[in-house]
């Protein structure tokens, strides 16, 4: 965080704000005037493992819980290097009442990091909300 705190000043950028919490939690402390716009879900943890798919951080109640805290067609940009991750998303996004999958929608401020570049392959998709 300090070193994302640090590129922002650098850059002036005071539209931006980081918090270091868990996804649920800080949904919940941000005041009820807030409604976000762009949502990014940059390789979270694949939880490989069948028994593990619940600890995954998109699950249909976390879709739901964004989609009250989101503007109308909000969009949630998601990728991740795990196959599997990324068609468990995009069935859970295709089937979600309040959300559906932007085929059209371009990935903003395109600019792959230091991790990205060491990659063979990773998968992206965006979501947008229909609420």
């Amino acid at each position: 965080l300090a070193k994302a705190e640090q590129k922002k000043a650098k850059r002036k950028l005071d539209n931006i704000a980081f918090c270091k919490a868990e996804a649920h939690e800080c949904l919940q402390s941000l005041p009820n005037w807030i409604q976000l716009e762009a949502i990014f879900v940059l390789f979270p943890d694949p939880w490989p493992k069948t028994k593990h798919h619940k600890n995954r951080l998109i699950q249909p109640d976390f879709l739901s819980q964004l989609a009250d805290r989101t503007a109308t067609e909000s969009k949630l940009y998601f990728r991740t290097d795990h196959e599997g991750y990324f068609e468990w998303t995009e069935q859970l996004l295709s089937q979600h009442s309040d959300w559906s999958i932007h085929q059209q929608a371009r990935w903003p401020f395109e600019h792959p990091s230091y991790f990205q570049q060491m990659m063979e392959h990773y998968h992206s998709l965006i979501g947008l909300c229909k609420k």
